[in-house]
């Protein structure tokens, strides 16, 4: 029988051996805990604006091993509040796609606020409450949304609050959602960490740089950008992490339930990107013959223009030709009605002698 507190697999980097904190069990072992209230502040405060800045904050749901075997089944979020301002904070953290993702966050968010106050508890006493999702999908997908007025792909960072439409006033100041999108920042392929480390301009950046690459980071060797307390501190802390058979069996089939719905997904895309290509070189063949019949219509067009008007140009000789025939023959009759000798009619004309005696007879 294993014991308790028994290291689970984990990925392996340098012979730096760390879980992977996007399953939600891991994330809340890492972020959800009173030890480590000070990196859980330093990612909030690296996603939210400057007036939700924290510098105390209150777990509400700290993770515990007895709680967490009795509602194994559930979202794992962190659950936190700002001690001096009230604020609420919702963290979930969350791999694969689902169906009504956006219903199902705006209801987590509507938990969260309505359960400050009870039965007899007043409105006044609720607090603004922040939801942020970590995300490892495409969410806002600028490329389907085609009525939005801006563009902007690759920009894994939104922050929803209610605006008027017209103006853009703000109002109902107590809900704020934020949705990072990690693999638009870091790419899964991309295994160069001086690439990803590179482009880190903000904190989140650092953040969303080691949540994704912790696996290619050892916390005693990080690179420049990265080398900053908290950041050593949660890679320490991976490192480090051991779970007991439950949390490990939960970790597991997780991490192989996200694996597998990634692979999912990849499929999907790739078959899609072939019935694409498929679609796509019918559509140019389809595109090429119609393109082709045209432009051989118009050329036919203009080869059959340039036959008539070579044909007209001839038929215009030809009859030029006659007419000029016709005005010699009227000469020559002209001169021999004056008397003028057949051999001079023939030179003044350049008719043969056989046609002006033609012309005689007539």
């Amino acid at each position: 029988m294993k014991q308790k507190g028994s290291k689970t697999k984990r990925m392996k980097y340098n012979d730096v051996y760390m879980i992977n904190p996007l399953i939600d069990v891991a994330f809340k072992k890492i972020f959800g805990v009173e030890t480590n209230a000070d990196i859980l502040i330093s990612l909030l405060n690296s996603i939210v604006s400057e007036e939700d800045q924290i510098s105390e904050i209150e777990l509400l749901n700290p993770y515990n091993e007895r709680n967490f075997k009795k509602d194994k089944l559930s979202i794992l979020d962190v659950k936190a509040r700002n001690k001096h301002t009230g604020t609420y904070f919702l963290v979930e953290m969350q791999l694969a796609d689902e169906l009504d993702y956006h219903k199902r966050g705006l209801y987590g968010w509507a938990r969260v606020y309505s359960n400050q106050i009870g039965v007899s508890g007043k409105y006044r006493d609720l607090k603004r409450t922040i939801a942020i999702h970590i995300l490892n999908f495409t969410a806002i997908d600028y490329e389907k949304e085609k009525g939005w007025s801006v563009h902007a792909p690759n920009k894994y960072h939104h922050r929803f609050v209610l605006l008027d439409k017209d103006t853009h006033v703000g109002g109902f100041k107590d809900i704020e959602i934020h949705t990072i999108e990690l693999s638009k920042y870091a790419e899964k392929d991309v295994e160069d960490i001086y690439e990803v480390v590179g482009k880190a301009k903000e904190m989140l950046d650092k953040w969303v740089a080691v949540l994704t690459k912790y696996a290619l980071l050892d916390p005693k060797r990080l690179p420049k950008g990265l080398s900053l307390p908290e950041m050593k501190k949660a890679l320490q802390v991976m490192k480090e992490l051991q779970m007991t058979n439950v949390e490990r069996e939960i970790y597991e089939s997780h991490l192989a339930f996200w694996r597998f719905e990634d692979s999912a997904f990849e499929k999907k895309r790739q078959d899609a990107m072939e019935k694409g290509r498929k679609e796509g070189r019918e559509e140019g063949i389809a595109q090429g013959i119609a393109q082709g019949i045209a432009q051989g219509k118009e050329e036919g067009i203009a080869q059959g223009i340039a036959q008539g008007i070579a044909q007209g140009i001839a038929i215009g000789r030809s009859e030029g030709e006659g007419e000029k025939a016709l005005s010699i023959a009227k000469i020559a009759k002209h001169l021999l009605s004056m008397g003028m000798e057949l051999g001079k009619v023939r030179e003044a004309t350049g008719l043969t002698e056989e046609e002006v005696r033609g012309l005689i007879d007539e």
